[in-house]
């Protein structure tokens, strides 16, 4: 983990922001986003994220431990209800279901309770089905993309 501090002329040297050394603290491994020059506000930050969500989504096996974090991360800026959680809520989570990737990964990493409650963020870049299909893998019905995840996670 990087320890390092922003330099602010008029303040001198202060301490990394709050959801910055959150980021790094739950995931380290994507530091280089984190600690990127590109990346100075939260909505830069999980813009960033997205991507990197997205890409991640994409491997073979998935790291869902990695993105089980990632999605905690995002719960935990939401939770705090500024212009961090508008950036997790804005630049990441109502982009959940945008690609058949993510959308497949979400009840490997979040509580049915959880999707739910994304509804009014997921409905913005999607349709009610798009958002109703999703729903409807948190349930008994399990797709064989989520079959081999578990069998995977099984195994871990």
């Amino acid at each position: 983990m990087l320890k390092w501090k922003e330099l602010c002329p008029s303040q001198g040297i202060k301490t990394m922001s709050a959801w910055r050394k959150e980021a790094s603290n739950r995931l380290p491994e994507l530091q280089r986003i984190i600690a990127s020059r590109e990346v100075n506000n939260p909505m830069m930050l999980w813009i960033e994220l997205r991507k990197e969500f997205e890409r991640l989504c994409k491997q073979e096996p998935a790291p869902l431990e990695l993105l089980r974090r990632l999605w905690g991360y995002a719960n935990w800026c939401m939770e705090r209800g500024d212009d961090v959680g508008t950036g997790a809520a804005l630049g990441f989570c109502e982009h959940l279901i945008n690609t058949k990737e993510s959308s497949s990964i979400l009840p490997v990493i979040m509580s049915r309770q959880d999707y739910q409650s994304l509804k009014g963020l997921l409905l913005y870049q999607n349709t009610e089905a798009d958002y109703e299909a999703v729903l409807k893998c948190f349930g008994k019905e399990v797709s064989p993309r989520i079959a081999q995840i578990t069998r995977i996670l099984k195994t871990l």
